[in-house]
């Protein structure tokens, strides 16, 4: 969840020039050790495959939509 103290009209925008808020499947990031537990930040070991995999995509600019 993302909460923001003051409006911002190209908050999306934003995030769309951004591959790490790209929308991921759930299951292959548990494939890959990601966790949704409680105790996530000491067991999720999905890091180390996000990041090569997350390289490999460019950011798309909301103009070139």
């Amino acid at each position: 969840m993302v909460t923001k103290e003051a409006p911002d009209p190209a908050f999306l925008a934003k995030l769309t020039a951004s591959p790490f808020f790209a929308p991921l499947d759930s299951k292959v990031v548990q494939e890959h050790g990601g966790t949704n537990a409680a105790d996530a930040d000491k067991t999720d070991t999905a890091e180390e495959w996000l990041k090569p995999e997350l390289g490999r995509y460019r950011a798309v600019r909301p103009q070139e939509i």
